[in-house]
């Protein structure tokens, strides 16, 4: 009966630490001069992702999408279903992947938009950090 017991503990124990693994989320946000974009990561079986994106302007005004996506070493390719809400008028998203980046402080969402300098009005790829939620 002691073995049926520990067998039962143990079957639940792997249970729940795999149901665990499979809906982890992770939420990073980036706050920006005019608004700022809170992004959403459940990290799912097969190195597949599903989140949200919210973009809350300080007007009041507020816009999502969805994604889905992979991740494999922390490179995340993530594929919306509409289009991707503005994150501000001198910054346009681009296709580079997103990467998830260990600091000493825990971790950042780290991607790259086009952003434009208004000193010189050229474009270039900047890479934006968007930190752990709070």
């Amino acid at each position: 009966m002691q073995f049926f017991k520990i067998t039962f503990f143990a079957f639940c124990m792997i249970l729940s630490l795999q149901t665990l693994a499979q809906s982890q989320e992770k939420c990073f946000s980036n706050a920006g001069l005019k608004s700022e974009t809170t992004i959403k990561i459940k990290f799912l079986p097969n190195n597949q992702i599903a989140g949200t994106l919210t973009t809350d302007d300080y007007a009041g005004t507020q816009a999502n999408a969805s994604f889905t996506g992979t991740i494999k070493n922390g490179i995340i390719q993530p594929v919306f279903e509409k289009k991707i809400p503005s994150i501000g008028e001198g910054s346009e998203w681009t296709n580079k992947p997103w990467s998830i980046k260990k600091t000493k402080a825990g971790e950042t969402l780290n991607i790259i938009f086009k952003s434009k300098n208004y000193n010189t009005n050229a474009w270039k790829e900047t890479p934006y950090v968007f930190e752990v939620c709070k």
